[in-house]
């Protein structure tokens, strides 16, 4: 039974060390959307790639992974060495399980690294979420992949901050941008239904409001009254909506 216990630590601590750097580097991330000491280096990495992403300069490519990727990685080699330490201080018997966080972060660091050499094949191995090509799969709700970065890029460069998991995106309400965004709410009428308008319109949404009642919806937005496009339906006639319908992005029910 000790022995069993003694390896779900290793495991927890190992895992644990490996979450703790992807934290590390998504709030680096978010940082270096809010700080502009960070931002004159990030902002290479957005200079790079079209829509497409395809890299718009080899030079440009490899100088944004020494200004961000290289020390991104860095920041998260020095903070799961210090996991490390205090693993070390409080756990001798099993801190070197902790180190499993600074070898993930080598990883990065050497694939940062090697981009910024630019030798060949690099990007294909250890930058997957930015290779060029059609787009096979819709973002994934919990490991960013390319089409989850691509809204970080393209869509709004204040959300999806994650470069791995989407965790950080969730509990800070960025793994889904409303910013421009065409969002039609149902029951718009009622209270619950003009609250959620207001809040939408406020994150940046085009809203519209859907309802039964024959009057124009309106919004109070800092004491004066705001007319939201309404569109009337009735019981049974649902089916005329439907032109009105195929260019939202968002349909609450």
């Amino acid at each position: 039974m000790f022995m069993v216990d003694f390896w779900l630590a290793i495991g927890v601590l190992g895992l644990g060390s490996i979450l703790w750097v992807e934290l590390v580097r998504d709030f680096y991330h978010l940082l270096s959307h809010h700080w502009t000491p960070l931002y004159r280096l990030h902002v290479w990495h957005h200079r790079v790639f079209r829509q497409d992403l395809t890299a718009v300069s080899d030079t440009i490519y490899r100088q944004a992974h020494w200004r961000n990727d290289v020390p991104e990685a860095l920041v998260m080699l020095i903070l799961g060495l210090v996991l490390w330490w205090l693993a070390y201080t409080w756990t001798p018997n099993m801190h070197w399980a902790a180190l499993a966080g600074s070898v993930y972060s080598m990883v990065f660091l050497f694939g940062a690294i090697a981009r910024g050499y630019g030798i060949k094949g690099a990007d294909k191995l250890t930058d997957m979420t930015h290779l060029p090509g059609p787009f096979l799969y819709p973002p994934s709700p919990w490991m960013v992949n390319r089409s989850y970065h691509w809204r970080h890029h393209f869509d709004n460069q204040k959300a999806y901050y994650g470069g791995t998991l989407t965790l950080v995106d969730k509990l800070m309400g960025t793994a889904l941008s409303l910013q421009g965004k065409t969002i039609a709410v149902t029951g718009a009428s009622g209270t619950l239904g003009q609250s959620l308008l207001y809040h939408l319109q406020q994150r940046g949404a085009k809203v519209i409001a859907l309802t039964s009642k024959e009057q124009t919806v309106s919004l109070s937005v800092n004491g004066e009254s705001l007319p939201v496009k309404t569109f009337t339906w009735q019981v049974s006639k649902e089916s005329e909506l439907a032109p009105h319908l195929e260019n939202l992005d968002i349909l609450i029910l």
